[in-house]
């Protein structure tokens, strides 16, 4: 006899992973606003793709982007935020073998779509007087800092190490930065745009 697997056990593995990865959201007191929009967006592409977590590809992504394409560049790009993250956070804890955003082409925005209206001229005279750059980023960037990838790796490593003592836990905090590679920081930099699109593809 042969035992067929019905396509709704393996949606619900999707279904799982999206809810473990905004529980873990919750956890690191991110932004009621960013865990109920990453929520809303996430439903929407599980109602596009029926099938399971691991038959999220590359080419199901962009098939499914193009599906955005009468949208504004910066909605898009905000559309594109919750299936990185949460792709991102799958491959990180090994439910996938590797992250399918990596091939994807993110949306570009135009400079005039990056006003950050809290920067004033005075404060962008000060930053640019001591030789720094003003990086101008979307309305909407819950995700444009490399470090939160990389604490997310860090707490899913201390998550399965699982340790009850101050000594074993800070030899398990150790342990874990160290297993952060050059690979990874790079990978975090290019999800959060801070590397030039030539260095991405190293």
């Amino acid at each position: 006899m042969t035992i067929v697997e019905h396509p709704r056990a393996r949606a619900s593995e999707l279904e799982q992973a999206v809810s473990e990865f905004l529980a873990e959201l919750d956890h690191a007191n991110r932004s009621r606003h960013k865990i109920r929009a990453y929520r809303a967006d996430l439903e929407v592409f599980r109602r596009y793709h029926r099938g399971g977590l691991d038959s999220v590809t590359t080419e199901v992504l962009r098939r499914y982007f193009a599906t955005l394409s009468d949208l504004t560049p910066a909605t898009r790009a905000r559309k594109q935020a919750a299936p990185a993250s949460s792709l991102g956070w799958c491959h990180r804890n090994d439910l996938i073998s590797s992250d399918p955003m990596a091939k994807v082409e993110r949306v570009g925005l135009h400079p005039k779509d990056r006003v950050f209206r809290a920067l004033g001229a005075r404060v962008r005279e000060l930053i640019e007087g001591r030789g720094s750059r003003v990086l101008y980023l979307p309305a909407y960037c819950p995700d444009y800092s490399p470090i939160e990838e990389a604490f997310s790796k860090l707490k899913g490593l201390l998550r399965k190490a699982a340790e009850r003592t101050r000594e074993e836990l800070c030899r398990a905090i150790a342990e874990g930065l160290e297993a952060i590679t050059l690979r990874d920081t790079r990978g975090y930099f290019a999800h959060s745009y801070l590397l030039p699109t030539d260095a991405r593809a190293q």
